[in-house]
This record gives C-alpha cells, sequence and structure tokens, in this order.
C-alpha cells in the first residue's frame, strides 16, 4: 500500500496504525442536489431565502456572496437540499477544469439551498472527519482523479455520476490522524484566509484613496506646506510626448502579425491577457523573431511605458511595461503611451486611466454589446484632469508605497498557498 511522506503521531508520540484502503462508498452515505428554481440575482438580506450559484465553489474556495435570492412562495416550497454546517459541497456538473470543484462549509448561512448542479456529501456517523475529507477531495491528484470521471460530449460542460464517485478508492488513516491532519492544515487556510482579507482591503483602500484623489477631494502640499496650484484639464492624446515617433499608437492588424511568425524566444508580442487590471500579467508568452519586430517598429514598445487595451472587461484597463526585456511587440489590442515628461508623471497617468471616472468615460466612448471597444481616436479625446507635475508626483509616490504593500501581502499570500500545496502532495496518497 502506498505511504504518505508526511506523517503525524499520537499525543504520546507513537505512530499511528497504517490507512486502510476503502472506496468512498464506505464513508459517504449520499450525494444530494438541489434543484433548479427561478430565482433574483444579488445579495440576499437578512431572513431571505437563497439558492448558491454553481460559481460558489471553485478548487477549495466557497464563496459565500455566490448566492441568489429566491422570493415566490412556490419556488420556495420547491427548495429541497438545504446546506449544512460542517458539509461538503461539490460540483457534479461544470466546465471541465471546474468539474468536480469542491470546498468544506463550516458555518452555513441560514435558509441557503443547493441548486441541481451541485452536490452536498454527507457521510456515516464517525467514519471520517469531514474537514479532512474535503482536504482528500480537494489534493490536486484526487481532483485530477475525479475530473477524469467526468462524461460528455461537450467541451464546455461535463458531469460526474454518482456511481463512478462512489466507486473510487480512498486511502484513510485512523480518525485522530485524520483530525490532525485537518487541524494543520485548518491553521494554514486561516493564514491564508487573513493575507486574503488583507489584500482585499488593501487593494479596496487603494480605490477609495484614488477616489478622493482624482476628485480632489485630497489634495497634497508642496515640501514647504504651501497649496499646489489648481488642476487642469486636456485629452489623453496631448498626453503623449510630442518628439517620441509613435508615442501615442495601436498594435498591428492582424494580418501583419500571423502564427507563422510565433517563436518560442526573441522579442515578446504583448497580448490582451497581459495588460492586467493596474498591473502586468506574466503568464501568457509568446515570442517573435526581431527580424519581425525591426518591420513593425511602430508597434514596439518600451519598458516603463504605458499599454492601454482596447478591448475587454474592463475596457482601457493599463499597466506599466516591465523591465525584463529591452523592448517588446504590441498585439493589435494594445495601444502605446508615452507621456510628456516634461509635463506629466507616468505613474501618475497610469492610475489616471485605471480610476474609476477615467474607466466610465471610456466604457461610454467604447462600442459593442458582449465584449466592449474603444479606438484609438476615441481613446485620444477622453478627458484627462491633472495637477501640476511636482503634485503628480507626490500623488504616484503615494500610491505607489501602497502598491508595495499589496505586492508584499500577494506575495506573502502566494507562498503560504505554495507550502499548503507541497504539505497535500506529501500528506495524502
Amino acid at each position: 500500500m502506498n505511504v504518505p511522506k508526511l506523517r503525524f503521531k499520537d499525543d504520546d508520540e507513537r505512530e499511528f496504525p497504517e490507512w486502510k484502503e476503502r472506496l468512498i462508498s464506505d464513508i459517504v452515505k449520499s450525494l444530494d442536489a438541489g434543484v433548479s428554481v427561478n430565482s433574483e440575482d444579488r445579495k440576499p438580506l437578512d431572513g431571505e431565502y437563497s439558492v448558491l450559484k454553481t460559481s460558489c465553489v471553485t478548487l477549495g474556495t466557497f464563496d459565500i456572496n455566490e448566492r441568489k435570492v429566491v422570493i415566490e412562495l412556490t419556488e420556495i416550497k420547491r427548495l429541497k437540499e438545504l446546506l449544512l454546517n460542517d458539509s461538503i459541497v461539490i460540483s457534479r456538473m461544470n466546465t471541465p477544469l471546474l468539474v468536480g470543484a469542491n470546498s468544506y462549509i463550516k458555518r452555513a448561512p441560514e435558509k441557503t439551498f443547493l441548486p441541481d448542479r451541485l452536490w452536498q456529501i454527507k457521510i456515516y456517523p464517525d467514519s471520517v472527519n469531514m474537514r479532512w475529507l474535503s482536504l482528500w477531495f480537494n489534493n490536486e491528484q484526487n481532483l485530477e482523479k475525479i475530473r477524469n470521471l467526468a462524461t460528455g460530449t461537450s467541451n464546455s460542460m461535463k458531469n460526474i455520476t454518482k456511481p463512478d464517485l462512489m466507486a473510487l478508492d480512498i486511502s484513510v488513516p485512523d480518525i485522530k490522524e485524520q483530525t490532525k491532519i485537518a487541524n494543520f492544515l485548518t491553521a494554514i487556510d486561516e493564514k491564508i484566509s487573513q493575507l486574503t482579507q488583507k489584500y482585499d482591503l488593501l487593494k479596496q483602500y487603494k480605490k477609495g484613496v484614488m477616489q478622493q484623489i482624482f476628485s480632489q477631494k485630497l489634495r497634497f502640499k508642496d515640501d514647504g506646506g504651501r497649496e499646489f496650484p489648481k488642476w487642469n484639464q486636456t485629452i489623453l492624446g496631448k498626453v503623449a510626448d510630442p518628439n517620441i515617433r509613435w508615442s501615442f499608437t495601436g498594435g498591428p492588424f492582424g494580418s501583419n502579425l500571423k502564427a507563422e511568425n510565433y517563436r518560442d524566444n526573441g522579442i515578446r508580442i504583448i497580448q490582451l491577457q497581459n495588460i492586467g487590471d493596474g498591473t502586468f500579467n506574466d503568464s501568457y508568452k509568446i515570442y517573435t523573431s526581431e527580424i519581425k519586430a525591426n518591420e513593425l517598429l511602430s508597434c514596439n514598445i518600451y519598458p516603463n511605458e504605458i499599454i492601454i487595451s482596447k478591448m475587454g472587461d474592463p475596457v482601457a484597463r493599463c499597466c506599466i511595461m516591465p523591465s525584463s526585456q529591452d523592448r517588446y511587440l504590441m498585439a493589435s489590442d494594445g495601444i502605446r503611451l508615452v507621456v510628456n515628461k516634461a509635463s506629466f508623471n507616468t505613474k501618475y497617468m497610469h492610475d489616471l486611466i485605471n480610476s474609476e471616472v477615467f474607466r466610465k468615460n471610456a466604457l461610454e466612448a467604447s462600442t459593442g454589446s458582449t465584449r466592449r471597444r474603444i479606438g484609438l481616436d476615441e481613446l485620444r479625446k477622453l478627458p484627462v484632469i491633472y495637477p501640476c507635475l511636482a503634485e503628480q508626483t507626490k500623488i504616484a509616490n503615494f500610491l505607489t508605497a501602497i502598491d508595495d504593500k499589496i505586492t508584499h501581502t500577494q506575495t506573502q499570500l502566494d507562498a503560504v498557498k505554495q507550502y499548503k500545496k507541497g504539505l497535500l502532495q506529501q500528506l495524502f496518497v
């Protein structure tokens, strides 16, 4: 029998018994789904009935906000699977990636029921520690086993049957060792929860501060304590440096850059997916040759310049290019902005473009029903408010300090999540 790499001992430092090979059906009494009902897509108020959305569970995470309100009496009477405390909810029907996604619910919100695409796991009394079982279900190796059970002709939606899940093999330790494992990993989950909350609060704080700054309710003073001059207004096109060629321009048309131009290394092509909401997303990497990049010099973009998205949600989001390469090539959905440094601070402009007031104007100027898009000319005409360069710099430095705290918290969060992932690999077989 396979033995986990990491084992716990009892309170007297003695080895626990060997793990036993079982079937899911030996410990799980039933997998119970709810029903689909008519509901209103809003956060429920106290005392209201609600039904979970399928999106309430992802990979080990339960989002209490992913619920819909059930108002009509006839629909309330049809609700049948109440969400319980100390339970596990699993997605029986979902996309290939999320089918089998599940989460542990320590304390269930009141009057909350399951839809037809979610199961609630119910165990035989004293057969297993529910928290440990949820960790087993979320172990990457076991998740892959569960995903492999899914069937369906559609590539977008897969389904797991009860008999298939119940027939899965499971290695089960003594229930006292289960409790030790669960308590140990719960402490790590609490750390993850604390860091996640800190990260969200910092993001929320920055958003609130930006609203105060760009509405001019919050003003800075010079080093002598004096008021800075009144703010000015221009359009985005006039922020660009007139002395730099192509300082405000879009990426190449699709006919200029095709799949056969892609390489495993060389000059990196910046795609729409790389333009994060205020940050550069480094996950997507494709390259082209230096020859091709030289053919498209008007679409080259360089470190510490701003790139703006022509489309997506939100439209006109932007980020500052990193310094990991000497230059990059913009794909067709990117717009390069090189600010005139005699009058504008790059970081200030980056945060202004990502502010709610600019986003609102960009959305109104965009077109499209499902996926919004804004053209270079429309973007060029959008209004921009700005103080003198000295106050811009103070604002930029202030917001950078918040960004540094957000980044540091994100780094800590990623490290703890990675640590937990490594432990799960050693604790389960």
